[in-house]
């Protein structure tokens, strides 16, 4: 969609809208082309004939004309909805504003519009661009001197985000319409490859201006709006224990959200020291992130990991109370037998002395003990998948016998899951298996070959993966 103001003896604007977008590249074959003409200052009150004709290397090759009826006073506004001709090789379009159809007599010069892009967007707030309207904008820095300046109303209160997308360094800044001196916020290089993005809390019915600038020049793709993906609820790493208090305050719980197919970290929080306010439970937030699916994933030493796949849309998505298991104090995410022996080996160890390991002291009490095993034996056999989550996570074990290794765990019912195998960091196979009704799985490999063997398991995204480590000579 894009605003071109051309002021003629009557004054004029002309705006061309297609594809839920504005555009400063303004014909597009193929793609819907409304052209607004506001008209005003006018003597007469005959009707007024807009056409507007495409032409390919000046041979016209459409046309449309519509006829509108003036109105007494006040400003005087005309849509002309079009299609611009496909496979056509369009160079140019004409928007000829006409007296009567009897005269063809034209009422102002013609408005030429070309296939190529232009600085049609304006280069300060009085020119500014209006993109209320649509989801996004596409434009062009034209030169290094070139600013693009958007004009954004927020239709309710809350959080906004303004991002580019292009090849090329964008940086931006945003204003408050009270204020056109010092920007509210600014982005540089918070998108990604070298593109900004600006997340802002904004007012309904409030005009606010961005200031788009580049550092070379090219195409960019502006996308803003409501930001989306909101998500909240509380976490606790607080147990009890023969009614005492378990929580160790030298450490953090980390709430991270991940890309649930390509594994890449959008946010991170750090949450610590819910015992010096007296509250077994932590409010969180996680705001301004796309729509998309996620993985949720809250950690703290000694804990089992917290896991859950998310769609973030247009709603916030409340988790709820989350109760973190501990127990798991060689962090395999999971509680069992290698845990005991671990907390059994430093029997004794205190805080500060060789071998003292934080995910091994629970109740925080600065040495690692009796108690913190019958914490560990008390959450036996707990897993992520203990969370009762949408997400199960495959479990994997392996056993070798003379020359045959054994892969075999549980996972969902019927499900179809990747095996990968390397060997010494190099993928040796790739095997899709099918899990029996009762989830379980079982895989073969004959090892021909010492090395270290790493064992992968998942079933639709390598971030849910488990994995084990055979050194075999």
């Amino acid at each position: 969609h894009t605003e071109v103001h051309l002021w003629f003896p009557c004054p004029q604007a002309v705006k061309g809208t297609g594809n839920n977008s504005y555009s400063e590249k303004i014909l597009i074959e193929g793609e819907p082309l409304s052209a607004e003409i506001v008209v005003s200052n006018t003597d007469s009150l005959d009707d007024i004939v807009v056409m507007l004709a495409y032409y390919s290397n000046g041979k016209m090759i459409d046309v449309n004309m519509a006829s509108y009826a003036q109105t007494a006073t006040g400003e005087n506004s005309f849509v002309i909805d079009t299609i611009v001709p496909a496979e056509s090789n369009v160079t140019n379009a004409k928007i000829f504003i006409l007296e009567s159809i009897q005269s063809l007599s034209p009422y102002c010069p013609a408005i030429e519009l070309t296939t190529v892009d232009a600085d049609y967007y304006g280069d300060t707030y009085l020119s500014a661009q209006p993109i209320s309207q649509r989801n996004y904008a596409n434009g062009s820095i034209n030169a290094e001197n070139d600013v693009d300046v958007f004009a954004f109303v927020p239709q309710s209160d809350g959080l906004y985000y303004f991002e580019s997308f292009s090849d090329i360094d964008t940086y931006a800044a945003l204003y408050d319409s009270e204020d056109i001196t010092t920007p509210i916020a600014s982005g540089d290089n918070e998108g990604a490859d070298n593109n900004f993005r600006i997340t802002e809390t904004l007012q309904a019915n409030k005009t606010y201006y961005l200031y788009m600038y580049g550092r070379s020049t090219g195409e960019y793709s502006l996308n803003y709006g409501y930001a989306v993906g909101n998500i909240f609820g509380t976490v606790s790493p607080v147990k009890y224990y023969n009614d005492d208090m378990i929580f160790n305050e030298e450490v953090e719980t980390s709430i991270n959200m991940r890309t649930y197919h390509t594994d890449e970290y959008v946010a991170t929080l750090h949450l610590k020291d819910w015992s010096q306010s007296n509250v077994e439970f932590a409010s969180f937030s996680i705001t301004g992130i796309h729509a998309g699916d996620y993985i949720v994933e809250i950690s703290r030493p000694g804990y089992i990991t917290y896991l859950k796949k998310i769609t973030l849309s247009d709603d916030a998505i409340d988790l709820g109370s989350i109760e973190l298991i501990p127990g798991d104090a060689n962090e395999d995410c999971t509680v069992d037998t290698n845990d005991m022996a671990l907390i059994a080996e430093l029997d004794g160890v205190s805080y500060g002395e060789t071998g003292y390991l934080v995910s091994a002291d629970f109740n925080g009490d600065k040495v690692i003990d009796l108690t913190d095993l019958e914490i560990s034996e008390a959450n036996q056999s707990k897993t992520v998948n203990s969370y009762n989550q949408n997400i199960i996570i495959p479990t994997i074990g392996i056993s070798v016998v003379d020359t045959e290794m054994t892969v075999s765990g549980i996972a969902k019912a019927e499900a179809s899951l990747h095996c990968n195998i390397y060997l010494n960091g190099n993928c040796l196979y790739e095997e899709v298996i099918e899990c029996d009704s009762d989830g379980t799985y079982e895989y073969f490999i004959e090892l021909n070959r010492a090395g270290q063997y790493e064992v992968e398991v998942y079933e639709d995204t390598p971030v849910l993966a488990s994995r084990q480590i055979l050194n075999y000579e």
